[in-house]
């Protein structure tokens, strides 16, 4: 993966982490977001090549209402966003929020091959809405 900005928004430490030493190892540089609040200025500001969320935070719509900003906002509309969750249940229920043509998702738990080949997806200019590894309907 060539150097990309990647913004990670998602308010466990952990995954921030972890999220930081995969990217790093792949050569791209990342900021992290510990809230979905600021979260949508921050991807505003820095316009990175793409954003990782997490669709449950601080609040069970936390996500959807990230992707809902970045999608009406024309300075975040065109960024390519891969949503990373674990709840599943709130994917399938919202899923009109979260169709966009540069985004995908990638249900949790997930293999590393799987996060860099979505990664490398939606980087592409036609990359396309897609669940990667687990079905929403």
């Amino acid at each position: 993966m060539a150097m990309e900005h990647i913004v990670v928004i998602n308010d466990d430490a952990l995954y921030l982490e972890m999220m930081r030493d995969i990217l790093t190892d792949e050569g791209c540089s990342m900021t992290a977001c510990a809230t979905s609040s600021g979260a949508v200025a921050v991807v505003e500001q820095q316009q990175p090549a793409a954003v990782i969320l997490d669709m449950r935070m601080e609040q069970p719509d936390s996500g959807v209402v990230v992707l809902q900003q970045l999608r009406d906002n024309p300075r975040t509309a065109h960024v390519p966003v891969l949503v990373c969750s674990a709840d599943v249940d709130t994917l399938r229920s919202r899923i009109e929020a979260v169709q966009h043509p540069h985004w995908c998702i990638l249900a949790k738990p997930f293999k590393l091959d799987d996060l860099l080949n979505t990664l490398q997806t939606i980087l592409r200019p036609s990359g396309l809405t897609r669940a990667v590894n687990e079905p929403l309907i």
